[in-house]
């Protein structure tokens, strides 16, 4: 196989997992990524954004409204 997976993206992107319905955590981790990069960047999620913690549904619907803005990737 000589290639799985081939993107091209212009902009700062970062790569999270295992976020687990933390919906808190994960706004706190874009606020610094926020503070630290600015606003222009996209989140790569490669995998586990839901399914142990309380805010499962908030953390999907944000996700959603994230994916929509061309903000928020799931491999």
């Amino acid at each position: 196989m000589e290639r799985f997976l081939e993107v091209q993206i212009k902009e700062r992107y970062f790569v999270v997992g295992d976020i687990h319905g933390c919906l808190e955590d994960f706004r706190e981790l874009l606020r610094l990524i926020e503070e630290k990069y600015g606003k222009d960047y996209l989140v790569i999620s490669v995998g586990d954004t839901i399914d142990r913690r309380a805010y499962n549904i908030q953390t999907l619907l944000f996700t959603l409204q994230m994916y929509k803005k061309d903000r928020f990737f799931r491999g």
